[in-house]
């Protein structure tokens, strides 16, 4: 987003997100139980201010955010324990 406000201010800002899960095959061998979820999900905000007061002077004003998330778990999460482990 590009927004100038007039001769002497411009404003600028950014956004992405970004959401992916994917199943990963550490190797073919493996029973689909096996196999490992991985989901991430990654933020970007960005934000710029300009004011030129005259051709030989300028002030910025930069600000931004990044949020990223990982998350990494067996693919089976319903596989029950053969043995009562109190959980």
């Amino acid at each position: 987003m590009d927004y100038h406000i007039g001769d002497h201010n411009a404003l600028s800002g950014s956004y992405f997100f970004g959401n992916d899960t994917i199943i990963g095959m550490d190797f073919n061998e493996l029973l689909p139980q096996f196999r490992t979820r991985v989901h991430s999900r990654a933020q970007a905000l960005a934000a710029h201010w300009a004011w030129t007061p005259s051709s030989t002077w300028a002030n910025e004003l930069r600000g931004g955010f990044t949020h990223y998330t990982l998350q990494i778990l067996p693919n089976d999460l319903s596989t029950k324990y053969t043995i009562n482990t109190g959980i």
